[in-house]
């Protein structure tokens, strides 16, 4: 298979033992009432169904829920990572209060969410946070006013799961600085860059290698290798790389191929620029 051609592709082939038993995933699902406090917390080798938590401080029991969440999923969601570790839609929510400081009401929440979470639902879903302690709420004449409660044991949490996407690109430029051959640029592109994927996406990485690196230099398919083997490892989901020389991606302008001006729009640059992608010539 020619350079042009070459693709690498790690897809991840076995399924964790499931550690938490979500709420249905969907609000409309729900049953009302049932919320954070009615999700199931379950560990590997032990059942925690009959723990008695009528007595159990909801902080705790809060702070708790997104410990295991976070150290054991499934695929996550790289453009909204909360809905991948909470129930239903907590994690729109709580996205919304951790990307600011200022006070906001229920309805200025309910129009940032991404995805949409009715007025009514965030209604409900703030009474649960402002009852455990995750949310303060400030009354403000006939409304009321939210902010997350950054004292709270919680919130580092929240707040480290809203930048997960920053994370993922310290940790690909970090793997890739200790190659044998650091390539010319890594940049992510397609959805995970754009932001509007889901868990079901695949995290799209084109690799630019040096020009005095051949295509089949084993150290350099090595090293491909086990990136794309960890990026599936840190989040989930299959990662796929489009290894490609300088000279491939002229050779690809020359050709007029698309992909390159996707990657130009909507490229992520981790390692490089994204200057480095030719525009594609006209046909």
């Amino acid at each position: 298979m020619s350079s042009h051609r070459r693709r690498h592709t790690f897809r991840r082939a076995w399924q964790a033992d499931v550690v938490v038993r979500h709420a249905p995933r969907e609000p409309d699902d729900l049953e009302p009432g049932r919320g954070l406090h009615d999700a199931e917390v379950v560990e590997p080798g032990r059942d925690l169904q009959h723990a008695d938590r009528a007595h159990s401080d909801s902080r705790e029991y809060y702070f708790a829920r997104v410990s295991h969440e976070v150290l054991e999923g499934a695929e996550m969601d790289v453009a909204h990572p909360l809905t991948a570790v909470l129930p239903s839609a907590h994690g729109p929510v709580l996205a919304v209060l951790a990307s600011t400081t200022r006070p906001l009401t229920g309805r200025a929440i309910a129009e940032l969410t991404q995805p949409h979470v009715s007025q009514s639902r965030v209604a409900r879903i703030l009474r649960e946070l402002v009852d455990a302690g995750v949310v303060n709420r400030e009354p403000a004449g006939s409304a009321a006013l939210f902010t997350l409660n950054r004292e709270h044991l919680a919130a580092p949490a929240v707040e480290a799961l809203v930048s997960l996407r920053t994370l993922l690109w310290e940790r690909i430029a970090a793997h890739v600085g200790g190659w044998t051959h650091p390539p010319t640029g890594v940049i992510v592109f397609g959805s995970t860059a754009r932001g509007d994927g889901d868990a079901n996406s695949d995290i799209d990485l084109l690799v630019i290698r040096p020009a005095d690196i051949d295509d089949g230099d084993e150290h350099w398919q090595a090293d491909l290798t086990d990136l794309a083997a960890s990026v599936t490892r840190w989040t989930g989901n299959p990662c796929e790389i489009v290894d490609r020389s300088t000279s491939d991606l002229r050779t690809m302008s020359a050709d007029g191929e698309r992909l390159l001006a996707e990657i130009r729009r909507d490229g992520r640059a981790v390692v490089g620029s994204v200057a480095l992608v030719p525009a594609p010539e006209a046909a």
